[in-house]
């Protein structure tokens, strides 16, 4: 069983973006906003990573914790979030 922290993220210019944290899991209850810029996971800065590589650092098991460092307007802030199972409803 392996869990996230309930958010899609986007990559521009070279660097990761939170662009929707889902209403109810870890990222949105630990307050986190689209347009946040994940700048390192677990001391592992995302420069030069792709979308799988950024995937497979956010994903782990569940209940385990995940340190991001952030920033959001002009600051670099740390968060430690909780990795959940993540269920999102089928689009049609």
């Amino acid at each position: 069983q392996y869990g996230g922290i309930g958010a899609a993220v986007i990559h521009r210019d070279g660097r990761v973006f939170i662009s929707d944290p889902f209403e109810g899991y870890p990222a949105q209850k630990a307050d986190l906003k689209a347009g946040d810029e994940i700048i390192a996971i677990n001391d592992q800065i995302l420069k030069g990573k792709n979308n799988d590589q950024v995937s497979l650092l956010l994903k782990g098991p569940k209940e385990t914790p995940v340190k991001l460092k952030l920033a959001r307007d002009g600051k670099v802030f740390e968060k430690e979030i909780k990795r959940a199972d993540i269920k999102q409803p089928n689009v049609s």
